[in-house]
């Protein structure tokens, strides 16, 4: 999967970075490749190189787009291992932001090339820690997915058609699917779309773009992201149907079995995604008292009625049962000892992200019960060292790193790190100052253990996405914390 060859760019830019040479985009394009599911990529890989080809020859059907080309440049710039391309950093950024302004704007651009512009503007934006560009970014790929009504794909449900009131005329749906890789490269950004608002809402305190709240006009039905593979071979059921996708997950039984046949490690980061999105609504819940003072509206449950809620028995019942839902989704996923193993490392760090988003649900879902609850403070202390023990299956080896080795991969994965080094700090902070809980029973020693993972911890938490202006937030936040606490 690689474009033909050429020769290097010479030592010096003696051509406009915006619109690099063939030699100097095939560079770009062939360091991006290998991390392009990190960052938020969801077009067909192959497709897209074939059309790239097309694109400095011809001015072919289906060609890139300009500001889709300049976001993987920007991206290139920032992966490319050449010391030179880190100068034109900023202004590939401004060009990108610039082309994909303008062509949002207009009606005759690719939608599916704009979001995905729009995609990797706001995971590069993420990157260099510049949330409100991110949101910004994030809220026109929202708008794109809503308005070509991507949630909506083979949906099963009735609309109830006949009863809407059409008060404007707007033709905004997309037309039909080319063929079925096209159509998985739009279920393909739906979902893209969906783990990024939901996860970084969570990160960043703010709520989500993305509603799912029971109505009809916008539950999502688009069925879960099967392999990209399947859409190329044309292997698809005859039954793969979208319906209430999100409820049915995680208000349905859950089984197992079921599983590894049927998801994607797409599905898998979404569904991850979905358990953390419900976790910081009950915990959040739980923790201003909301089922104690207020009637509130059941969500995450097919039915949008009313329902008042006079005590915390329910939230219990809701909060248990999320609980064993994590767990057990936690043990439908590949074993982590297992993932290094895998010939394709960018599979890899996409799985390993996936298991430390689900922990990252648990300890959300505890948190508010941390330092109070043995049983949530030890689920809480468990997923900490859980992350920890993931990041290890994808920080390259010591030696590779004293070689220039480096690891890329998702942003959200600084998010991981730093709750479960936070964790850390509490734990060793409530051993110093004698907590309750920590003067006997199962955590009466765990400072010990814990402060050798925290130590290891931070040596290595740097090394993710090293040199990026997020990774020295995080890192910064975490050791600030540990100064503070005295830990």
């Amino acid at each position: 999967m690689s474009l033909p060859v050429h020769s290097r760019p010479s030592s010096q830019f003696s051509f406009n970075i915006t619109e690099p040479p063939l030699p100097v985009a095939q560079v770009l394009i062939e360091a991006f490749i290998p991390y392009a599911t990190d960052y938020g990529f969801f077009l067909n890989k192959q497709r897209f190189i074939a059309y790239c080809s097309r694109k400095f020859s011809t001015n072919a059907h289906h060609a890139p787009s300009d500001a889709l080309l300049s976001a993987v440049f920007l991206w290139g710039t920032i992966l490319s291992p050449d010391e030179r391309w880190p100068v034109a950093e900023d202004a590939y950024a401004t060009h990108c932001a610039s082309l994909a302004s303008a062509a949002y704007a207009t009606s005759t651009s690719n939608p599916l090339h704009v979001l995905q512009a729009e995609l990797l503007l706001t995971s590069y934006y993420l990157y260099s820690a510049k949330f409100i560009q991110a949101r910004k970014h994030l809220s026109t790929c929202v708008a794109l997915v809503v308005t070509h009504k991507l949630g909506k794909i083979r949906s099963q449900l009735r609309t109830g058609v006949e009863s809407k009131l059409y008060l404007v005329d707007s033709d905004n749906t997309l037309p039909p699917a080319e063929d079925l890789v096209d159509e998985g490269e739009r279920i393909h950004a739906f979902w893209t779309v969906f783990a990024v608002d939901k996860s970084w809402a969570m990160a960043l305190d703010l709520p989500a773009f993305i509603a799912d709240d029971g109505s009809p006009i916008s539950t999502i039905e688009t069925p879960w992201p099967r392999e990209m593979s399947e859409f190329e071979k044309g292997t698809i059921p005859d039954n793969y149907q979208g319906g209430h996708t999100i409820m049915s997950f995680l208000h349905q039984a859950f089984i197992p079995e079921e599983q590894p046949t049927t998801l994607s490690p797409l599905s898998l980061r979404v569904q991850a995604v979905a358990l953390l999105d419900k976790a910081r609504w009950l915990s959040s819940a739980a923790s201003v008292g909301i089922y104690d003072l207020i009637p509130v509206r059941v969500l995450y449950r097919a039915q949008t009625a009313l329902a008042s809620i006079p005590d915390s028995s329910a939230h219990a019942d809701f909060f248990n049962e999320h609980d064993l839902l994590i767990e057990k989704f936690i043990l439908n996923l590949p074993l982590l000892d297992t993932l290094s193993s895998f010939n394709d490392p960018q599979l890899t760090r996409h799985l390993v992200i996936t298991h430390m988003i689900c922990r990252l649900a648990a300890m959300q879902l505890h948190a508010v019960f941390s330092g109070t609850n043995l049983t949530s403070t030890i689920k809480c202390l468990s997923a900490s060292k859980a992350i920890a023990a993931a990041f290890k299956v994808i920080l390259p080896k010591r030696a590779e790193i004293m070689r220039g080795g480096a690891l890329h991969a998702d942003p959200f994965l600084l998010v991981c790190l730093t709750a479960a080094a936070q964790m850390m700090v509490n734990d060793l902070s409530r051993a110093k100052n004698k907590h309750i809980l920590w003067q006997s029973g199962p955590l009466c020693n765990s400072h010990t253990y814990m402060g050798v993972v925290l130590n290891e911890f931070m040596e290595t938490m740097d090394e993710a996405n090293r040199g990026s202006p997020l990774t020295h937030l995080q890192v910064s936040k975490v050791m600030t914390s540990r100064a503070a606490e005295g830990v």
